[in-house]
């Protein structure tokens, strides 16, 4: 689409339009050497937005599990389920016939991803941390991207 007022498919809008309800309930502990943890987390749609569709609920759930080697080295090791709806309603301005990722029965999938890290923490309260995430199954409702491999390259500074 070309003009100005264009509605762009569905997953390329910027957010939902609704309000949205972000519940989370984790779980943590530690001995000795050993830290754990566990989170089931949503993200749960409220009513549909001024386009006339709602976007469709998410679930989550992490669990992880961490040694530290020395008291400046750990390694983890996630994994990461994720569960998200197709879209409720349309949006009139779209033709699914037109394109597939307008198709609100398209948007919907799953996922399950494994991680392994690496953190260095400095004398200085500094933390370099990197995280290699690769999917082990995932099964998409529509032409959505699928993931190959994620890793993520953080610095922290603890006060």
């Amino acid at each position: 689409p070309a003009s100005e007022d264009a509605f762009l498919p569905y997953p390329m809008q910027i957010g939902s339009g609704t309000y949205d309800i972000l519940p989370s309930i984790p779980y943590t502990g530690t001995k000795d050497a050993w830290s754990w943890g566990a989170q089931l987390s949503a993200v749960l749609r409220t009513g549909d937005n001024d386009d006339g569709y709602t976007l469709g609920d998410r679930v989550a759930t992490t669990a992880w599990l961490a040694r530290d080697l020395s008291d400046k080295v750990s390694v983890s090791l996630r994994s990461n389920f994720q569960d998200w709806e197709n879209i409720d309603g349309a949006n009139v301005a779209l033709n699914p016939r037109m394109i597939q990722t307008a198709n609100t029965q398209l948007q919907g999938g799953r996922r399950l991803d494994v991680s392994i890290g690496l953190n260095y923490v400095f004398d200085n309260g500094h933390r370099l941390a990197f995280e290699d995430t690769e999917p082990v199954r995932q099964n998409l409702d529509g032409p959505q991207l699928g993931i190959d491999a994620t890793w993520n390259l953080g610095w922290q500074k603890a006060f």
